[in-house]
């Protein structure tokens, strides 16, 4: 009997000791990583990092999604609430690279625009006495914190910012079952509206544009001859539907556009583009001129040139036929004598 109470107590312990979801959850990404981008530098997965960060500090488990850059959409997708403002105890999502990027943010300083985040996979990049290029893992193991920008769009160490995912109101069940319907006898089951808002293809008319539906936010140079562009796009999912292709003119400088795809169910994704369009190249009158003015001012020095050669020539010639007239006339005077 007493050796059924002690099972019995550490049966309860271990029972408070596990969290409340159930077992202890494994994190579904592996510990290092051989380096990414070409970098072949071992660090700590940005991915394994922002998946534990999300479990200690908000006991959220979250699902397996893959590559950095496939997180934002799985999220939205699984029903977990997304944006593009910056909260603490949020995941930020970075597109671009080869897989992406994403990092945990621990607090969000909004007089500055900036937010203090946690993130693996970062590098310090140096050269040593010799010019040549050094790459090493951040802080040893590629964990690093500090403050960064948050403005979606732009590029912040190679990556552009997509958005956020919410911590706070995760969803109690990411599947909805098809249920038969009961309102008569000729039943047929109830099909969920269809959750990709993903973009089959985008095409900027004219202008050389790479597509990759997993990627949200791009930057495109157009020359400055470029005063208009169209965008054309199909959407992944037949239901869903687009908004924001059109005719755009440019300015000069950036063009922030947005193609926003909406899937049958109401669910949303935005492809950020930020066309830039060249400044002018104009012949620099300036030099022109300044072309000019030395032209102007070597055709005077050799005009002055010439003058004084000849001036000078002029003043020897009348030398010398004074010379010759006093020669001829002393020449006179002895002969007289």
């Amino acid at each position: 009997m007493r050796k059924n109470k002690y099972l019995l107590l550490i049966v309860l312990c271990l029972w408070l000791l596990i969290p409340q979801s159930g077992w202890a959850v494994s994190n579904p990404y592996p510990k290092t990583q051989n380096g990414v981008d070409n970098y072949n530098v071992p660090t700590i997965p940005c991915t394994y990092v922002a998946w534990q960060q999300a479990y200690e500090r908000m006991g959220v488990a979250l699902p397996a999604w893959g590559n950095a850059v496939n997180w934002f959409q799985k999220a939205r997708t699984t029903g977990y609430s997304v944006g593009n403002t910056p909260k603490a105890n949020s995941i930020a999502v970075y597109s671009g690279g080869c897989c992406g990027h994403v990092a945990y943010v621990i607090s969000v300083d909004e007089a500055n625009e900036r937010m203090y985040i946690i993130q693996g996979g970062t590098y310090h990049f140096t050269t040593d006495e010799n010019g040549n290029d050094q790459i090493t893992a951040a802080n040893g193991t590629g964990i690093s914190e500090g403050y960064y920008g948050y403005k979606i769009g732009e590029a912040y160490g190679g990556r552009y910012l997509t958005g956020f995912i919410y911590l706070d109101n995760i969803p109690q069940n990411n599947t909805v079952p098809s249920t038969p319907s009961s309102s008569s006898s000729n039943t047929t089951p109830n099909t969920k509206k269809s959750s990709n808002s993903y973009l089959k293809n985008l095409i900027i008319e004219n202008v050389d544009f790479d597509f990759n539906k997993d990627v949200f936010t791009y930057e495109v140079k157009v020359p400055n001859d470029v005063e208009q562009i169209v965008i054309k796009g199909e959407a992944d999912q037949e239901k869903a539907t687009i908004s924001g292709l059109d005719n755009y003119t440019l300015k000069v400088g950036d063009n922030y556009l947005t193609i926003k795809v909406t899937a049958e169910d109401g669910s949303a994704s935005e492809y950020n583009i930020n066309v830039i369009r060249e400044e002018a190249i104009v012949e620099d009158e300036t030099l022109s001129a300044k072309e000019n003015i030395k032209d102007s001012k070597k055709e005077s020095q050799n005009n002055k040139m010439i003058f004084l050669i000849s001036f000078i020539g002029l003043i020897g010639i009348i030398i010398v036929s004074l010379g010759i007239v006093i020669i001829l006339k002393k020449r006179n005077k002895s002969k007289e004598i």
